[in-house]
């Protein structure tokens, strides 16, 4: 995706990365792949493997998961400029949620080598990614 300048805004649009300079957006931007959902389509399953960071470029997807009764507990909505993913990016884990487009959706992917080789490389960056999980749990946390 050399200079794809989509990929290039919709990383700068994005509050994850926002502090980062335009060579850095730059190094990502190159490294991202897209794909596209049908409305429907679930992106991946609670306790699937992670290994994708997911950024909306177009549409909505709805995050979710199963109370111990079986029903479904929606977490979030999020559409363009939205990101999700992450947490399974950073601990090996398998995926705390489930991700499913609700709409026809195009996402921005970054893979899980790419983004910690880009954390390790970038101790900013790794407090920004700290700080905007410690908000998200704080918001979580909240709505309990």
């Amino acid at each position: 995706m050399q200079n794809n300048p989509s990929a290039i805004a919709a990383l700068k649009n994005v509050p994850f990365f926002s502090k980062l300079s335009i060579d850095e957006i730059n190094t990502l931007a190159d490294q991202l792949v897209t794909r596209r959902f049908s409305a429907g389509q679930i992106v991946f399953h609670l306790g699937d493997p992670g290994g994708l960071l997911y950024i909306i470029s177009k549409g909505k997807v709805k995050i979710s998961h199963s109370n111990p009764d079986g029903q479904e507990a929606l977490l979030a909505i999020l559409g363009a400029g939205d990101h999700f993913g992450e947490l399974a990016l950073l601990d090996d884990e398998p995926r705390s949620a489930t991700a499913e487009a609700i709409e026809p959706a195009e996402m921005l992917t970054l893979h899980r080598d790419t983004f910690r080789r880009f954390l390790e490389n970038n101790p900013g960056f790794a407090y920004h990614v700290l700080s905007t999980l410690s908000k998200r749990l704080r918001h979580v946390n909240n709505q309990i």
